[in-house]
């Protein structure tokens, strides 16, 4: 069986801090929307997308300048036949600084190629991270409609 997580990197001349910091705004910076609080270890906060996906996150791990960690829970995603399948998942943000600047490696820990929504989730964690992430920490802007425009292709 293939344990390959989705996950993705870049790297920024923003300082792991400034990462750190824009990642744990939840609420003030993420698209989609969102309810409860996501700054320390066991906050938790409430993520919805129109009627395709609803889900809380509960921050089990958060070590300022260098990882968060969320969990998964109460996932209900309307297109797929196992709406729940991302319960018990975690989303993990690790943050390191090396010599061409701050690196940021997420992993979406429990979606792997055998997960029904593996082929959907991929192309836009892809997206998310490695483009509109990216791009909204370098210039300090929210994210744009995280579905807005993305393709499977993408």
């Amino acid at each position: 069986m293939n344990q390959k997580n989705i996950s993705y990197t870049f790297t920024t001349q923003k300082s792991p801090m400034e990462v750190f910091e824009w990642i744990i705004e939840v609420g003030k910076r993420w698209s989609g929307t969102i309810s409860g609080e996501s700054r320390k270890l066991w906050d938790h906060f409430v993520y919805q997308y129109k009627d395709l996906h609803i889900s809380t996150q509960h921050v089990i791990e958060c070590i300022p300048g260098k990882k968060i960690v969320w969990e998964v829970d109460n996932c209900t995603i309307s297109f797929l036949n196992k709406k729940d399948e991302r319960n018990g998942t975690h989303i993990i943000f690790e943050i390191k600084e090396t010599a061409q600047g701050t690196q940021l490696l997420f992993t979406h820990q429990g979606i792997t190629p055998e997960s029904e929504c593996y082929d959907a989730c991929n192309p836009w964690w892809k997206w998310l991270i490695e483009k509109n992430l990216k791009n909204a920490i370098e210039n300090n802007n929210v994210q744009p409609d995280v579905f807005e425009g993305v393709t499977q292709s993408s």
